[in-house]
């Protein structure tokens, strides 16, 4: 069995490449002395004797707590250097590098939660636990103990840390949700765009309520601002019951359907922007949206997924 890392008789954790061979090191998970096998031909390693009991999972396990313990106490005197967390933005869903939030202070690994949980590494700042790492090589974290953490917490693969410990890609991600600057510049160009049309429409932005979105007439051709709200795409019969209503809202017949419903207009020729296209459709503006009631983190949640989508189809 390869061992990657190895520890002296400070607990100090060495590299294989970097370790001597004039010292002695010791296993990080079972504590017996291991041989050091550095030479020309294979990867530097160390090795257990031929009678150990040890293994390989239990080795990583421990060894990837130990980094980890070991990148964070070095962000004590290298405040630049913290490790990188690969995050999904809330919004695009993209992987987005993030860093790990300068006030954590330190790492205790086994540590003991209130609720009686043993978490694999705890994160402490200002002297209270703010959120858990949990190492996987036997499995994941189970469901039940999932729900029952108090703290938010994310996931590893114990061989991800062992090959790059300053590089976290959690598996499970349940720390606070953020939205990413790519996101964020998105929004402020969609709020440039949407305010012009509606000016040139004369067409009073919403601020709540009612979403809205980028789309191009496809009868006259021109860039036009259109309008969901809580209940709306299925050609609803029902009148939208927060006033004032946008004014291209309007109850029309529809040819294609053939019936009246509550739909988008064209301000400049007076057609139906069908509800099929701009719900169900991977080119509509509201392709991306879940609005189902109101609230206002909902709604500001999906004006961001709009204003993302729209760049997505280089509406920006």
């Amino acid at each position: 069995m390869l061992i990657p890392y190895a520890i002296d008789k400070e607990y100090k954790l060495y590299k294989a490449e970097e370790a001597k061979k004039d010292k002695y090191y010791f296993c990080p998970s079972c504590g017996e002395q291991v041989i050091l096998r550095k030479g020309t031909i294979r990867t530097a390693h160390f090795a257990h004797k031929p009678d150990s009991t040890c293994s390989k999972e239990t080795v990583i396990h421990k060894t990837a707590k130990l980094l980890i313990q070991e990148v964070i106490q070095s962000c004590e005197k290298d405040k630049t250097n913290f490790p990188i967390i690969l995050r999904e933005c809330k919004i695009c869903r993209n992987l987005v590098k993030r860093r790990l939030p300068n006030q954590i202070e330190k790492a205790i690994l086994e540590y003991k939660l209130p609720e009686g949980h043993i978490v694999d590494v705890a994160l402490i700042a200002n002297n209270k636990v703010v959120a858990a790492v949990k190492i996987k090589v036997f499995h994941s974290v189970n469901k039940e103990k999932e729900d029952n953490l108090k703290i938010p917490f994310i996931e590893v693969d114990g061989y991800d840390i062992v090959e790059n410990p300053s590089v976290w890609k959690p598996l499970k991600d349940t720390l606070p949700s953020f939205v990413c600057e790519q996101c964020k510049i998105s929004w402020t160009k969609f709020k440039e765009k949407a305010n012009k049309i509606a000016q040139e429409t004369n067409i009073q932005l919403p601020n709540h309520y009612y979403l809205y979105g980028i789309h191009r007439c496809w009868k006259c051709g021109k860039e036009i601002l259109v309008f969901a709200w809580p209940g709306s795409g299925g050609f609803t019969h029902e009148e939208p019951n927060v006033k004032p209503v946008p004014r291209t809202i309007q109850y029309r017949y529809s040819n294609t359907i053939k019936h009246k419903y509550w739909a988008n207009t064209c301000p400049y020729c007076n057609s139906i922007q069908g509800d099929f296209f701009l719900y169900c459709e991977p080119e509509g503006p509201f392709f991306v949206c879940n609005y189902e009631e109101y609230c206002e983190s909902n709604y500001q949640e999906n004006m961001l997924k709009i204003a993302s989508y729209a760049k997505e189809l280089k509406l920006l």
